[in-house]
């Protein structure tokens, strides 16, 4: 909860170093029309009553909020869940929503150093990657010509 802050634009939300970034970064997160991150954290640090220590933490098989933050493997299983829960048989992980993201920016004309922003990639060439095959379609050299 000490690396949150709501501020007028948004959220501003800092990340401690780890394995792939070393050092301390700081990313925003901006109110959204269809789907708001600041209202629905609002809702859930209300709902939850969290003041301080993890932001998303473990439940025991009552339902009841623990202590324990949520690690990884619980953030891909909530997500499998919930997504499973609107689509049978999708495939889906963290690292899809991810991908979803980059190739929804880019499609929206979004730039590449914004995105790296939310993104935190330290290398360019694996989102070009992102970039190229969101732009495979867009005015392709057959396009008209068949």
């Amino acid at each position: 909860m000490d690396d949150l802050d709501f501020v007028g634009q948004g959220i501003r939300l800092r990340l401690k170093p780890s394995k792939h970034q070393l050092h301390e970064t700081e990313i925003a997160l901006v109110p959204g029309k269809q789907y708001c991150p600041v209202s629905a954290l609002a809702r859930w640090l209300k709902q939850s009553r969290i003041s301080e220590g993890a932001l998303f933490r473990r439940m025991n098989r009552w339902g009841q909020l623990m202590q324990e933050p949520l690690g990884p493997q619980g953030i891909n299983l909530m997500i499998k869940r919930r997504t499973g829960q609107a689509i049978d048989d999708l495939q889906v992980s963290g690292h899809s929503l991810r991908r979803g993201f980059i190739t929804s920016a880019v499609t929206a004309g979004k730039p590449m150093n914004k995105i790296i922003e939310v993104t935190r990639h330290k290398d360019i060439r694996t989102l070009q990657e992102y970039f190229d095959d969101a732009h495979k379609f867009s005015d392709h050299a057959l396009d008209g010509l068949l």
